[in-house]
């Protein structure tokens, strides 16, 4: 057998693992989901609790949870941006971002939680640290990282702020990246967010 027959069986073996590991995982994901929103207002109005404890949960989720777009999700979200807490993530929502508006129409609300926060900043660690797996020599970890995003102006009304995503998960950028970043954030704001 030759080593290109050889490579392409391993790898044929790996898809095959990682598309099983695939669903293994957004199942956890799923449970992992339905478990921590079934106490907000959604979970409750769709009945969580029970898909979790039925038989067939994704089946189950299927029946009870309609699918929908932006708008069929508008009506929560206009709860959380009132200040209400626990509507469709638990806690309050103190930011949302806003979409650029497609084919000319408005804005779209989207809320941003805690919990995305936290993911995006683990992402960009995580992006760091794998820089040095690329041979790029010593002086290139030393140097500033030049950060493009929308505008970090974010409007404050009163119990959330809205403005672009880019600009909220800058105010939210982990230490060690801010330090390293260019340009550096000059609003004293920043902290308070």
């Amino acid at each position: 057998m030759t080593q290109s027959i050889r490579r392409r069986i391993a790898l044929s073996g790996r898809i095959s693992r990682f598309r099983q590991d695939a669903r293994l995982g957004q199942e956890r994901v799923f449970f992992k989901l339905l478990q921590r929103t079934s106490d907000t207002a959604f979970g409750r109005h769709y009945g969580f609790d029970d898909i979790l404890r039925s038989d067939k949960p994704l089946e189950a989720f299927k029946q009870s949870v309609p699918l929908c777009d932006y708008d069929g999700m508008h009506p929560w979200w206009l709860r959380a941006e009132a200040g209400e807490p626990n509507v469709t993530w638990p806690g309050k929502i103190k930011f949302f971002a806003l979409s650029s508006g497609t084919s000319g129409a408005p804005s779209k609300h989207i809320p941003v939680t805690k919990d995305m926060i936290r993911a995006v900043q683990a992402a960009s660690v995580r992006q760091l640290l794998t820089l040095r797996k690329f041979n790029l020599g010593a002086t290139a970890l030393q140097r500033k990282i030049l950060t493009l995003s929308g505008s970090t102006t974010l409007q404050d009304f009163g119990h959330h702020y809205k403005g672009d995503v880019s600009g909220i998960n800058v105010k939210h950028i982990p230490y060690i990246i801010r330090t390293l970043k260019k340009p550096q954030t000059r609003n004293r704001q920043a902290g308070r967010l």
